[in-house]
């Protein structure tokens, strides 16, 4: 390869791998490096503890193309959304929001490679879409809502993007929007078009939703499109952090009833949960652990919190003297742990009660027997077998 420029998208999870990598690019190939992502709209003075040349602040398509035409000649002058490394005021930078998203391109995706993507939860090559982006939420510990006000792509467009995919030899598509179900009269559109195409007889696809926003009709049109299976976030057991702390207002009756009714219908259930959030103690993850085992998922992700910047968690850990903001910089040179907002004793603590939540789900002999019954009647065993192994792996890691 001979890339005239590289481009690294970074977030706050990977600011050490992404310094590590932005160096190697430079002692290898010594080309321009441009960086992007949340972290660096978040916080654009990244761009020079990160080793690179340019940043673009907001979306970054129509960015990277302006920075080709600057470097090329072809223009004078930076838009006021893209920085460079000798950058020091960074005030009136405006991040860059594509209002429009349907003017973009589908992604490239090579099918040379095609079998090295794959999930635990499914047989046969497996991609990834995206309908929309934005979240009009505000939870507390997420990001999303800094990078742009909420905007989807028209329905016939992301199901021609599916009917390609089906054409490319995919035949597993897990739709990574924060949730597809904001708008549900767009959401009716998108079913009953992949229905009218065929599509629910070629392709299974997996999506996050909002529990509050669904219903049981919703349930039904998803499953007759080819639902497979919801992933919404739960975060905690413990409807005073769920609703008070965090302000996502739903309650245990309703997460009880979409669960049981989703697998009712035959879709599949993966629930989100997070240790380690405001006010959190040891009764509040035991009233997680048991409203896990009342829940009857399919799968569930236990993780730990982590303060990303921007968030109001963020503020909140900052103002009780958790957080100390200069850690953005250290996490740059150094591999060192993502900050945590916990009030209890520490992060091995918090860890070993990860364990046990994951340990209790997953080696209950009851969930067990039933993963494999439904495997057998599904066909699908030994995609099971492989499911349970890589989350055995992911647990060891814990």
């Amino acid at each position: 390869l001979s890339p005239l420029l590289v481009g690294v998208y970074v977030n706050s999870f990977m600011l050490h791998s992404s310094y590590l990598i932005i160096q190697r690019i430079k002692r290898i190939l010594n080309v321009p490096v441009i960086v992007g992502g949340p972290h660096i709209t978040t916080l654009p003075d990244a761009v020079k503890e990160l080793g690179a040349d340019y940043g673009i602040i907001g979306e970054g398509e129509y960015g990277l193309l302006e920075i080709a035409r600057y470097l090329s000649g072809e223009i004078d002058n930076l838009p006021d959304n893209i920085i460079t490394r000798e950058t020091t005021s960074f005030d009136g930078f405006t991040p860059s929001i594509i209002e429009d998203i349907d003017r973009l391109p589908f992604p490239f995706r090579s099918t040379r490679n095609r079998k090295i993507y794959y999930s635990p939860f499914y047989r046969g090559p497996v991609t990834t879409m995206i309908a929309s982006r934005g979240c009009p939420f505000r939870c507390i510990f997420c990001a999303s809502p800094l990078l742009g006000r909420y905007r989807l792509r028209d329905e016939n467009s992301v199901v021609e993007e599916m009917s390609t995919l089906v054409r490319s030899g995919y035949r597993v598509i897990q739709f990574q929007d924060d949730a597809i179900n904001i708008n549900r009269k767009w959401l009716y559109r998108f079913c009953d078009l992949i229905v009218q195409r065929g599509l629910n007889k070629q392709v299974v696809w997996d999506c996050n939703v909002r529990i509050d926003l669904l219903d049981l009709e919703d349930l039904n049109i998803l499953k007759a499109a080819g639902c497979e299976m919801i992933r919404f976030g739960v975060e905690s057991g413990s409807n005073y952090i769920r609703n008070e702390i965090l302000k996502k207002g739903m309650e245990d009756e309703k997460i009880s009833i979409i669960a049981r009714e989703a697998r009712r219908r035959g879709i599949k259930t993966l629930g989100y949960f997070m240790l380690g959030l405001p006010e959190e103690t040891e009764s509040r993850i035991d009233e997680t652990k048991e409203f896990i085992r009342g829940l009857n998922l399919d799968y569930i992700d236990v993780s730990i919190s982590v303060i990303l910047p921007g968030t109001r968690l963020e503020k909140m850990a900052v103002e009780r003297g958790i957080l100390d903001p200069s850690i953005w910089k250290r996490l740059i040179t150094q591999p060192l742990d993502m900050p945590c907002f916990y009030q209890m004793n520490g992060l091995n603590d918090l860890r070993s009660y990860q364990r046990k939540l994951l340990t209790n789900f997953y080696a209950n002999p009851h969930y067990i027997l039933h993963q494999v019954v439904d495997s057998i009647s599904e066909n699908r065993l030994m995609t099971s077998v492989r499911s349970a192994l890589l989350l055995f792996r992911d647990y060891l890691r814990y």
